[in-house]
C-alpha cells in the first residue's frame, strides 16, 4: 500500500513539473505587447498589469521650491531620499539613485522635460539644470528601475521636469550674488491673449570657486611634483521659449554649459 502511494505521489509530482516547465517555455513565445498585458501580482489584493502597479514617486511642487529657495533643479533633486547629485572628474550635476555609480555620466537616470526624453546623443546623459528653476512647475522623481515603462536610460530612476503652464501678463527678474565669485541672474516675460500664451525666460550663472590644493603622485611624475591647485569654474546659460495655443504647446530650449574639470 505504501509503495502504491509513493508511486502515485511520484507520478503526480512529475506531471506537475512538466506542466510548470511547459508554462515557463510559453513565456518566451509571447510578444512584447502580450507581455505588457500580463497581470503582475505585487503587494496588492488584486492582479494588475505593469502600467498600473504602484511606484514610489516624489513630487517637488512650486510651493516646495519657493519654501526651500532651491537655486537649481539639481539642488531640489538632491533633497529626494535615495537620490543624490554628484560630480565626477569630467562632468557635473550627475543624478544618482541609491548610490549606483553612473560611469562618469548621468546615463542611468532618465531625465525628461514635460515627458520628453532629454539625453545627450553621444553618452546618453541627461542634464537636470537645462531648465531654470524659475520656470519649473514641479519635479517628479521616480526611484528604482523603470526601463520597462520609460525605455532607454531609466535603469535606476526617472526625473521628469514639468515647466509652468499658468501664463499671466507679468514680468519677473531675480539676481543673486555670493562670495567668493558667484553671480546668478534670471528673468521671464509672460504674455497671454485669448487662447494664445507666450513665455520667454533667460538665465545665466557664473561661479568661480576658491582654489584648493590636492595631491596625486600619479598625475605628473616628470616634474617630481604631486601638488596641484584646482579652481572650479561654471558658466551656464539657458533660454526657454514657450507658446501655448489651446491644447497645443510649442517648446524651445537652448542650453550651454561650460565648466572646468581635472
Amino acid at each position: 500500500m505504501r509503495l502504491l502511494t509513493f508511486i502515485f505521489v511520484l507520478i503526480v509530482t512529475i506531471t506537475t513539473s512538466f506542466e510548470l516547465l511547459a508554462k515557463d517555455d510559453a513565456w518566451f513565445q509571447l510578444s512584447m505587447d502580450e507581455l505588457l498585458e500580463v497581470d503582475v501580482k505585487v503587494a496588492n489584493s488584486t492582479a494588475q498589469d505593469v502600467f498600473k502597479t504602484p511606484s514610489t514617486v516624489t513630487v517637488i511642487d512650486k510651493l516646495t521650491i519657493q519654501a526651500y529657495n532651491f537655486s537649481s533643479v539639481a539642488d531640489a533633486v538632491g533633497m529626494v531620499a535615495g537620490f543624490s547629485v554628484n560630480q565626477s572628474i569630467i562632468d557635473r550635476d550627475i543624478p544618482t539613485s541609491r548610490g549606483i555609480m553612473q560611469n562618469f555620466y548621468a546615463n542611468k537616470v532618465l531625465v525628461l522635460v514635460n515627458g520628453l526624453p532629454n539625453r545627450q546623443s553621444l553618452y546618453g546623459n541627461g542634464y537636470v539644470n537645462r531648465i531654470p528653476i524659475e520656470e519649473v512647475e514641479r519635479i517628479e522623481v521616480l526611484r528604482g528601475p523603470s526601463a520597462v515603462l520609460y525605455g532607454t536610460n531609466a535603469l535606476t530612476g526617472v526625473i521628469n521636469i514639468v515647466t509652468k503652464h499658468d501664463i499671466d501678463q507679468v514680468a519677473t527678474a531675480t539676481f543673486d550674488i555670493g562670495v567668493p565669485d558667484i553671480a546668478r541672474a534670471a528673468g521671464s516675460l509672460d504674455f497671454s491673449a485669448g487662447d494664445v500664451g507666450m513665455t520667454l525666460s533667460v538665465s545665466s550663472i557664473h561661479e568661480v570657486g576658491t582654489p584648493y590644493e590636492f595631491e596625486n603622485a600619479a598625475i605628473d611624475q616628470r616634474r617630481n611634483d604631486s601638488s596641484f591647485f584646482m579652481e572650479e569654474r561654471v558658466r551656464r546659460r539657458t533660454v526657454t521659449y514657450t507658446i501655448e495655443y489651446g491644447n497645443t504647446d510649442f517648446f524651445l530650449n537652448g542650453y550651454t554649459h561650460e565648466f572646468s574639470y581635472f
